[in-house]
């Protein structure tokens, strides 16, 4: 039963990681893009 809980925290990590990563991208996209609702 150990494994099955290591593996399903790597899974969870590697999903938290790759929203992460897509936040930061699009962050880094919307701040690229000339949007004036990032100013305010």
């Amino acid at each position: 039963m150990n494994w099955y809980l290591t593996v399903l925290m790597s899974n969870f990590h590697r999903s938290m990681n790759n929203s992460a990563t897509i936040r930061a991208l699009s962050d880094m996209d919307n701040c690229h893009r000339p949007t004036r609702i990032r100013l305010h």
